[in-house]
């Protein structure tokens, strides 16, 4: 709620939250799964609204946990991109967009291997909304890290597409 289009609702929730949490960060890391279910969940809806509210929750969390937040997020969305459902996949890409633009470059850069092949695996997805969500995804990791990102995520997209051609020989 504190990330709702509508401002009075947004101060409304920070009082309350305020005054029933005593600890931000510690609380937001005892309920992080459970939170994460939630914004996935409203990421993967077909409502805007519902998308870009999870989105700006995603990263206001990311910035309240600080730079202990990607060991924690990168294994729940990993294990996001295994549902069986391609509007929950498109979502974790979404909110795997918004972790990696609420995080620091040298953040990002301490988690690359793991942001690469998660991306990797979204943008190599069977259903074309989950690669245009990881497309996304990629952009955000460009954006924080510019041509880094190129140089880590097409030579192995090629190469993946190398490999899938030579199996269908």
């Amino acid at each position: 709620l504190r990330s709702d289009a509508n401002p009075s609702v947004c101060q409304a929730s920070f009082q309350v939250w305020k005054s029933v949490v005593q600890s931000q960060s510690r609380t937001l890391r005892t309920i992080l799964a459970t939170l994460m279910d939630t914004l996935i969940a409203c990421l993967a809806s077909p409502s805007e609204e519902k998308q870009a509210v999870a989105g700006r929750a995603m990263g206001e969390m990311v910035a309240k946990i600080g730079e202990r937040v990607l060991p924690e997020v990168l294994p729940i969305l990993r294990a996001g991109l295994g549902s069986p459902d391609p509007l929950q996949r498109a979502g974790v890409c979404l909110g795997l967009s918004e972790v990696m633009l609420a995080c620091s470059r040298p953040q990002i850069l301490g988690y690359l291997d793991d942001l690469v092949s998660t991306v990797l695996q979204a943008l190599c997805d069977a259903a074309e909304s989950v690669r245009a969500a990881a497309a996304e995804a990629f952009d955000a990791l460009h954006r924080q890290i510019a041509q880094r990102a190129v140089e880590e995520v097409v030579p192995a997209l090629l190469a993946t597409l190398d490999s899938e051609g030579a199996n269908s020989l």
